[in-house]
């Protein structure tokens, strides 16, 4: 076996007996790269085998064009995408092999990385945005075709990226809009009744009253940082030991994270025009699948 294409695979050169099946593959990827992604092993299988010889052809190709090995790996998955998603469905009419070809030699598509800085920023803009739209925004940005498979390949990959991490800053509700929450709460009030339990924990519960505080990424009061654990904020022991237990909490966070947490003298009324609406809300989003 060729020690450059080990060497693109795994970082090393692993004994032969090593990479003999599947399960040695998925062993030396999950070695090298943290990250699950089926996808690399099948493109692995196919530079081992070289079949077909042109997905090795085109790693040399990114390497050669000054890519590094997990960047030019990357971009094979993104080729590899539409075709496995065509299989799958038995849609290959959509996507076929023979497209996967042609798709390998289009590589470069433009960076994961440098579309989901993108793609954040117009989120930000926007606030709420349908995620049809804010794909096209994006694909616009780079010159591509939304519906162009390699091009949906590469926004499905950021879309996992962004959606999938609990400190993004982005999340998806009904019917299929993208929020930008530190943006869209910056400067909100939420109430929250405090516990005992929480001022014996030092911590504030985020679900469900403050939940749209949930995506703030650095969350810290002055220079205090708060640790996101689960779903609460964590802080040193004693943070809330100047608020009286069963008060209710006016709790802000601005989208740089800064957070303000006072105890409202008076209880504020729940209006009744509101509870309507947030049950209204409420039933619109749990009609979605797997809501």
């Amino acid at each position: 076996m060729d020690d450059a294409r080990l060497r693109f695979l795994f970082g090393t050169v692993p004994p032969a007996q090593s990479y003999a099946d599947e399960d040695g593959i998925l062993a030396l990827l999950a070695a090298d790269r943290r990250e699950p992604e089926p996808l690399r092993a099948v493109v692995a299988s196919q530079v081992l085998a070289d079949d077909p010889p042109e997905t090795w052809r085109a790693a040399a190709r990114l390497l050669e064009a000054g890519l590094g090995r997990h960047d030019a790996m990357d971009q094979l998955v993104l080729a590899l995408g539409p075709l496995i998603d065509a299989m799958t469905t038995d849609d290959t009419q959509s996507f076929s092999f023979k497209d996967y070809l042609t798709a390998l030699d289009r590589l470069p598509l433009p960076a994961v990385a440098d579309v989901l800085a993108d793609y954040v920023a117009l989120a930000r803009e926007a606030q709420v945005i349908p995620v049809d739209e804010l794909e096209q925004r994006v694909a616009d940005r780079f010159g591509l075709s939304a519906d162009d498979p390699l091009a949906e390949s590469l926004l499905n990959a950021v879309d996992r990226e962004l959606l999938e991490r609990a400190d993004s800053p982005l999340t998806m509700l009904a019917p299929d809009l993208v929020v930008h929450l530190p943006a869209l709460v910056d400067g909100c009030v939420l109430t929250h009744r405090l516990s005992a339990a929480e001022q014996a924990g030092h911590h504030l519960d985020l679900e469900p009253d403050l939940a749209a505080f949930e995506r703030h990424p650095r969350p810290r009061i002055g220079d205090v940082d708060l640790v996101r654990d689960g779903d609460r904020w964590r802080g040193p022991t004693g943070w809330l030991d100047h608020l009286p237990t069963g008060a209710v909490l006016a709790v802000r966070a601005a989208e740089d994270g800064e957070v303000t947490i006072e105890a409202l003298s008076a209880e504020p009324d729940a209006r009744a025009d509101l509870v309507e609406a947030l049950r209204n809300r409420y039933d619109v989003e749990i009609e979605e699948p797997w809501l």
